[in-house]
């Protein structure tokens, strides 16, 4: 079972100059005051409340302490509200992975594999906090997980460590990007237990324009 955790990871996981490979500069950061976060959360809030559907581009990039190049891969991001998520991947492979409500499917060489969350508590609680990166619900996690906030001019940056056992063996830190005027998320990175981080960068996103559910068909 800890071998599929770790593979939900990898697929999972994953976004501009601030980064070089795959690190934050933080010397171009600054920490952000509890009235500047109350703002910021409020904000995301709002933004939240209008948010029925999200598309964008993405590129996953992939950096594996044991090898020496990065592993790069494109695709769209889909959301749709509530608990509708599908990363499809276009290239170099066609792979699909679509979560919907409590069950996950995975699309890979043809063969599909659907898998139940309820049964698994410690993939319920990945997604959760996928879910919360990707959606700005962060600040709604538990006590399990220390969340900082930081800013520079134009970025606000959101740094999520689990305490948890199970989660912080697989995740040592979450780091997420957000453009300071639009909130759009321009990055998440995902740094893992075995040195390992995944980024992946978004672009091109369009607010409310997905009109149908077929995407996150589950069968």
């Amino acid at each position: 079972m800890k071998k599929f955790y770790l593979y939900f990871l990898l697929t999972f996981q994953a976004l501009f100059p601030e980064y070089s490979n795959g690190l934050i500069a933080e010397d171009k950061m600054k920490p952000m005051s509890q009235e500047e976060i109350s703002g910021f959360e409020q904000a995301l809030k709002n933004k939240g409340e209008t948010t029925f559907s999200l598309e964008s581009q993405f590129v996953q990039e992939k950096n594996m302490e044991m090898l020496n190049r990065k592993m790069i891969s494109k695709g769209i991001f889909r959301y749709m509200k509530e608990d509708k998520i599908a990363f499809l991947y276009e290239t170099p492979l066609k792979y699909h992975m679509i979560i919907n409500g409590s069950r996950l499917k995975i699309v890979n060489n043809g063969k599909t594999q659907v898998i139940d969350l309820k049964n698994n508590p410690m993939m319920k609680e990945m997604k959760g906090l996928i879910e919360a990166s990707f959606l700005g619900r962060l600040s709604g996690m538990d006590s399990s997980y220390k969340i900082t906030y930081f800013q520079n001019e134009d970025k606000i940056f959101v740094f999520v460590v689990p305490s948890g056992k199970g989660v912080s063996e697989m995740i040592r830190k979450i780091s997420v990007t957000f453009d300071k005027v639009t909130l759009d998320i321009l990055q998440l990175q995902l740094d893992e237990g075995a040195k390992s981080s995944t980024i992946y960068y978004f672009t091109q996103p369009k607010i409310n324009s997905i009109k149908s559910d077929e995407s996150f068909h589950i069968l």
